[in-house]
């Protein structure tokens, strides 16, 4: 008898986990989600964007087709919570009639941004967790250099753990274009070591150690003029030790190092 209804409570054990677990990943999507805010008119609108001084809105024609931005946009709800409040706005559903008073008309979907009660730019990063939460700790601020086209070839170091692990790599390329942003509070530790008070600074590695600090012009012919220079006076050129020229900059101070 018991082996008979052995396939029976194994079945059923199956169909509870599976409750047990689309319950769990359900509330896991409820609790992100209930981090933003759902505006279908006008003066709930202005009132959000009246007592919040950070909101970021996302309008949307059909939230089927923006699934994947909504589900992104969630989770940048949860990573940025206290520091800026972010509204969905259906523009196909309650919401026609906001969408057609503030003359929005996505494709299928566009982001807008206020600060302090005043709409202040749509938002033009990528449509990425970290990307949102970054320009909403500081959306007056420049494109970070990570995000810039220009600036792929460029390593991009994010605080002194990384930098360390740069410039002891055993085995690097011959060259490195590496820069930090030291107005972080985290790298102020980096700030200090190598007594940084001007921006941007070019500071030289070279195996592992800082070399030089760099105090030519800021243009493309004469940072390539240093960097063979460097290059041509090595003792040993068939020891393919690592290279790198580091840039150390504050984004809202920064200007282009190399001028084309």
């Amino acid at each position: 008898m018991a082996d008979f209804l052995k396939p029976g409570l194994d079945f059923l054990l199956f169909i509870a986990f599976l409750f047990v677990f689309q319950t769990t990943t359900t509330c896991k999507k409820s609790t992100s989600m209930s981090l933003v805010e759902n505006l279908i008119d006008a003066k709930e609108m202005k009132k959000l964007c009246r007592t919040r001084n950070n909101v970021l809105i996302l309008f949307t024609i059909s939230t089927k087709q923006s699934s994947e931005l909504i589900n992104v946009f969630s989770k940048a709800a949860e990573a940025i919570k206290g520091q800026a409040t972010l509204a969905l706005v259906d523009c196909s559903g309650d919401a026609k009639k906001l969408c057609r008073k503030l003359k929005v008309v996505p494709e299928p979907h566009i982001l807008k941004h206020y600060k302090d009660g005043e709409f202040h730019k749509d938002y033009d990063r990528k449509h990425a967790v970290q990307s949102i939460v970054n320009f909403l700790k500081d959306p007056t601020g420049d494109l970070p250099w990570e995000e810039d086209e220009r600036a792929k070839d460029v390593l991009h170091i994010s605080d002194a753990n990384i930098l360390g692990k740069l410039i002891n790599k055993e085995k690097l390329p011959m060259m490195v274009m590496a820069a930090m942003d030291v107005n972080k509070p985290e790298n102020a530790v980096v700030r200090q070591h190598f007594n940084i008070t001007g921006f941007p600074t070019l500071l030289y590695f070279h195996g592992g150690q800082m070399k030089h600090k760099y105090d030519g012009e800021n243009n493309k012919e004469a940072l390539l003029n240093f960097m063979k220079n460097r290059k041509s006076n090595q003792k040993n050129p068939k020891r393919k030790s690592g290279q790198i020229m580091l840039v150390m900059y504050i984004i809202l101070l920064m200007r282009p190092i190399i001028q084309y």
